[in-house]
């Protein structure tokens, strides 16, 4: 599991948790191995609708958060700071709000509202899972690099490790 890998003797799991904990009175894990994460003090919980991808994660997330504004983060970003998040948790009048960084939307880094869970609810029904399709189709807040710069001046906070190769660069 990705979020169990560590860069400075922290787990990206518990990287994502320190900044989140910080910004959030709430912090949920989505995750369907939650024995994996039994240690977080947070609370872990299944897909509501398995094999759903991250549509799916964020539909649980939507429904089982206590407030109608969260922002979420995939567990393969290990380098999400203070800034942005707060900067994402803080812009509101829209369903998401979502960065596009070097030539790329990050709607796994990003702010949804509950409010677009009927139409979350029409793209699983139509086997239409991808985040980039169901972004188009809300009411979505792009967040471009000039105002993302200043609050992280390398963007480092969207790198998101997905081989061993781009591991071995930040160990």
């Amino acid at each position: 599991d990705k979020a169990l890998l560590q860069i400075n003797s922290q787990t990206f799991i518990q990287r994502i948790l320190e900044v989140f904990q910080s910004v959030f009175e709430e912090v949920i894990i989505l995750s369907n191995n939650p024995e994996i994460y039994k240690d977080s003090q947070v609370q872990v919980v299944p897909d509501l609708i398995k094999d759903k991808g991250p549509l799916g994660g964020l539909y649980t997330g939507l429904m089982k958060a206590k407030h109608h504004h969260c922002v979420i983060a995939a567990c393969d970003m290990p380098f999400i700071n203070l800034q942005v998040t707060s900067y994402l948790a803080g812009l509101r009048g829209y369903q998401a709000v979502v960065p596009y960084v070097k030539e790329n939307y990050h709607p796994l880094f990003a702010a949804y509202a509950r409010d677009c869970l009927p139409i979350i609810e029409k793209q699983i029904v139509k086997e239409k899972l991808k985040m980039v399709d169901f972004i188009k189709k809300i009411d979505t807040k792009i967040l471009y690099e000039k105002e993302l710069l200043p609050l992280d001046p390398k963007l480092s906070c969207f790198i998101n490790i997905n081989t061993r190769e781009e591991y071995k660069q930040f160990m």
